[in-house]
């Protein structure tokens, strides 16, 4: 038998894994640059203002947040392997689903925050 045909299954049978980790790090890296380029907009860091943090930490470490992607794949495959009586695709599917929601609603109002910071500037004095 070939490599080829050895590596194939293992890779179909867990393309779930590499959907939602592809979709899941899309949402952070977009987030984090529509982000960063709203506060650049409001004058991040230069002006005075009471700048929020979540705003702040997504621009300064967004990117760090790839590790959750990776922490769930690794958490899922082994998961799949030791646990297959009751940890099935459809938990793979639903528990992937959820964290994408979560880390789209987060970067969404990270977004939202960093557009309003302009009712946070402090009066010029």
């Amino acid at each position: 038998m070939r490599k080829a045909q050895l590596v194939m299954p293992i890779v179909r049978e867990y393309a779930m894994q590499s959907i939602f980790a592809a979709a899941q790090a899309m949402v952070i890296v977009a987030g984090s640059l529509m982000t960063a380029a709203v506060l650049q907009t409001h004058g991040y860091p230069d002006a005075k203002a009471e700048w929020r943090w979540l705003p702040v930490f997504v621009r300064e470490w967004g990117l760090a947040l790839m590790l959750v992607p990776a922490a769930w794949v690794l958490t899922t495959l082994w998961l799949e392997r030791h646990r297959d009586a009751w940890f099935t695709k459809r938990w793979t599917i639903l528990s992937g689903s959820l964290l994408l929601a979560g880390l789209v609603g987060l970067m969404v109002y990270a977004y939202a925050l960093a557009g309003s910071v302009m009712t946070q500037m402090n009066p010029p004095g």
